[in-house]
C-alpha cells in the first residue's frame, strides 16, 4: 500500500524536471502556482464543516453518517456547525429550485453511504479548483459571476413576487361568492 503523502508528492512533480527514484517520496519539484493550489485545496477539502440541521428521517441519516460505523470525521467533516454563518456545507432537499447545487445525493432519505459519497464528490470538486482558472473559483474572479438561476416553480410553490395576482384572484372569487350568497 502506498503512502498518501507519496501520491501527493508525485502529483506535484513537474514533468520536465527529473527526480531520482529514491527521492520522489521526499522531494517535489513544481511550479509555485501548482503548489499553492494543492496546499490551499488540501486545507479546504479536509476541513469541510457541514451544518447540523435536519428534519425527520434526513436528520437520522446524517447522525448515522457521523457515528462510528461510517465516521465522516476521517474525511475532515466532523465539526458540525449549528449556524449557516459558521458552516461550509449545507445538506438540503428540494433547494435546487432556488439556488445552484454543487453535488446531488440520491435517496429520500439518503443513506449514510450515499451521503459519504456526496461528501467525497464535493472534495473532488474542491481538488479541481485552481487560482489560475478564475472560473473554477468564482468568488476570487474579476468581473461579474454567473447569475443565480431563477427558480422553476411547480404547482405547490408560490412565487412571492406574484402575490398581487393571488390577492386579485382571491378578491374576485370572494366577490363572486358574495354575489351568490346575496342572491340565495
Amino acid at each position: 500500500m502506498t503512502n498518501p503523502n507519496e501520491n501527493f508528492l508525485r502529483e506535484l512533480h513537474h514533468p520536465d524536471v527529473p527526480v531520482p527514484e529514491g527521492m520522489q517520496s521526499a522531494v517535489a519539484v513544481t511550479s509555485f502556482a501548482r503548489l499553492i493550489d494543492s496546499i490551499y485545496n488540501w486545507g479546504r477539502r479536509n476541513s469541510i464543516w457541514p451544518m447540523s440541521f435536519g428534519l425527520a428521517c434526513c436528520a437520522i441519516e446524517m447522525i448515522a453518517t457521523a457515528s462510528s460505523r461510517f465516521d465522516q470525521a476521517r474525511f475532515g467533516m466532523e465539526v458540525l456547525r449549528a449556524s449557516p454563518r459558521q458552516a461550509d456545507l449545507m445538506i438540503v432537499s428540494g433547494i435546487d429550485k432556488y439556488i445552484p447545487v454543487d453535488v446531488y445525493v440520491p435517496g429520500c432519505p439518503p443513506t449514510p453511504q450515499a451521503l459519504l459519497h456526496g461528501l467525497i464528490m464535493m472534495q473532488k470538486k474542491i481538488d479541481g479548483q485552481s487560482f489560475g482558472n478564475r472560473n473554477s473559483m468564482p468568488w476570487y474572479g474579476r468581473g461579474p459571476s454567473e447569475e443565480v438561476p431563477l427558480p422553476v416553480l411547480g404547482p405547490d410553490i408560490v412565487d412571492p413576487r406574484q402575490a398581487y395576482l393571488l390577492r386579485r384572484e382571491t378578491a374576485a372569487s370572494d366577490a363572486v361568492a358574495g354575489e351568490t350568497d346575496a342572491s340565495a
